[in-house]
């Protein structure tokens, strides 16, 4: 009897020691000397979320992370995206993160929409953060970092600087472009820089997936052939105009992105591309056309002649 009872004072105290290890695991604060940005990529499950905050300094245990999203029942309700943490963290207030039930106070939300340049999202974010428009597109320009904005829904802490702001689009563009797309890029002896910058530029010329990949098809073809682009949109990017229409003195301007005046792909991109885009180039649909135009409305015609083409733009832009 005496065995028995040792033996059950053990196995209470083992059970304490769990138990006091397991709230000191979640509830423990960690604190962080800067703020930590931990990217949780998409099929994660609930390992992979773990192991992500883990390895990022955000939880203190994988295994007591598992446990309390289990018997809270939050394994469903984990989320994919990028976040960012700082100062004093505990596990449930991390959970309040990633699940979005709650967030930070202290933080801005704001929509960067695709097609923005670093310009116009430099505006947008310079009425909620402590940065100016100029500073952001001088950090852009430095880092060459046009076309790598992902355009997406962000939360920010108030006092982010230019360099948060563009590290955490960065990050999402990293997560959104999968390895998978990458080795696409790569079997059709293409790059991502040229990906990026077709991508930017097939995101002003249709609405629709669908659009934006005949229209990358399209492109492609006249590159691979030696044929122009003449694409409006580049136009419009040296002149700032946003007309669905262009002037002859428009197409007689000479620059580098100038794309009636010069072969190829521009030197860089001329807006930050989402992810229908950047898929639409990466994976785009073949076809027997060569020409396209948007009209007004923004339907695309596509044509297989120029003659055809002629026809829809009398038609369309007399």
């Amino acid at each position: 009897m005496k065995w028995v009872g040792y033996t059950g004072t053990v196995g209470l105290l083992v059970c304490v020691g769990v138990f006091l290890w397991y709230l000191t695991a979640l509830y423990r604060p960690i604190q962080l000397a800067e703020p930590v940005t931990v990217t949780i990529p998409e099929q994660a499950g609930t390992e992979g979320v773990a192991a992500a905050l883990f390895e990022a300094g955000i939880i203190r245990s994988r295994l007591a992370f598992m446990g309390h999203v289990t018997l809270t029942g939050q394994r469903t309700e984990l989320k994919t995206g990028t976040y960012t943490f700082q100062e004093s963290v505990t596990t449930p207030l991390v959970l309040a993160i990633v699940t979005k039930h709650q967030s930070f106070q202290g933080e801005v939300e704001i929509t960067l929409l695709e097609g923005w340049t670093a310009e116009q999202m430099g505006t947008a974010l310079a009425q909620v953060l402590p940065f100016t428009a100029a500073d952001y597109v001088t950090a852009v320009q430095a880092l060459d970092a046009e076309g790598y904005l992902f355009p997406d829904t962000y939360r920010f802490f108030k006092d982010a600087t230019v360099e948060d702001v563009i590290t955490k689009q960065r990050a999402n563009f990293d997560q959104k472009f999968t390895a998978e797309m990458k080795q696409a890029v790569e079997a059709n002896g293409r790059t991502v820089a040229d990906v990026v910058i077709l991508a930017s530029i097939v995101e002003k010329e249709a609405r629709t997936l669908s659009d934006k990949a005949l229209v990358a098809g399209v492109f492609w073809k006249r590159i691979d052939n030696g044929m122009r682009l003449q694409s409006d949109v580049t136009i419009n990017y040296i002149t700032k105009n946003t007309s669905t229409t262009v002037t002859q003195a428009d197409l007689d301007i000479e620059s580098a992105y100038n794309t009636y005046r010069h072969d190829g792909l521009p030197p860089g991109a001329i807006s930050n591309p989402g992810y229908d885009a950047l898929y639409a180039v990466v994976y785009p649909t073949s076809s027997d056309y060569w020409y396209f135009i948007a009209t007004p409305e923004g339907e695309v015609l596509y044509s297989a002649t120029y003659e055809e083409h002629l026809t829809y733009k009398a038609q369309y832009y007399p």
